[in-house]
């Protein structure tokens, strides 16, 4: 009587440690990534993960690498674009959905930045060539570029700090309620954070509006 097959894995790359490590870091956070747990969930020894990338940090990498693509894939999806204002909401956007999309993992992306925007480079060259091409200087362009994208990765984070907090109303002390009531509104407006998106795209939309004055 034979016995069934060993089911095979799929061999050992980098590729795959790299997207498993991202799988763990979305489901357990990035603190709970090690070398020890990334071998458990390839179902390998943690040592032979050495055999394939350098070192955890190289791994960081692989996975801003996958965070970076994921964003050049939905900045393609929603293109073509019209105009530069079209283009740089995208951007914003996308790159925010990202965030929401890998929460644990998108901080990595405010580190290191030479290296997310090395990986990036073709997806930011594309954006600075649509405000070069309408008329912005280059060190407009690209502080118009980094603003966008420092505002998308702080908001992003900022919301996923919030999503761990309660989502209870926030009250106002009485005395700011009854002395500044214009304060008072915006304490309630803190929290829950349903608001967040129609925040979000208000101040995109004041920073897109502060560029076109500039045109």
């Amino acid at each position: 009587m034979s016995s069934k097959p060993d089911i095979q894995r799929p061999p050992l790359s980098a590729e795959r440690i790299v997207a498993t490590a991202l799988d763990v870091i979305d489901a357990e956070g990035l603190d709970q990534l090690s070398i020890r747990r990334l071998g458990d969930a390839l179902g390998v020894q943690g040592m032979a993960v050495y055999r394939h990338v350098r070192g955890k940090e190289d791994i960081l990498d692989g996975v801003r690498r996958l965070l970076v693509e994921e964003f050049g894939d939905r900045l393609s999806a929603a293109g073509p674009f019209t105009d530069w204002r079209t283009h740089l909401r995208a951007f914003g956007t996308c790159y925010r959905d990202v965030g929401r999309a890998h929460p644990f993992a998108f901080g990595l992306l405010a580190t290191h930045a030479v290296t997310a925007w090395s990986h990036g480079r073709d997806v930011a060259a594309a954006a600075l060539a649509a405000l070069l091409d309408a008329g912005f200087d280059e060190d407009t362009a690209i502080g118009a570029e980094r603003t966008v994208i420092r505002y998308a990765i702080g908001f992003t984070l900022i919301d996923g700090a919030n999503a761990a907090d309660s989502s209870a109303p926030v009250e106002p002390p009485a005395d700011i309620a009854a002395t500044h009531p214009s304060i008072g509104r915006l304490v309630q407006t803190l929290s829950p954070i349903e608001g967040s998106e129609a925040l979000f795209h208000l101040g995109l939309d004041l920073i897109l509006d502060g560029l076109a004055s500039r045109l």
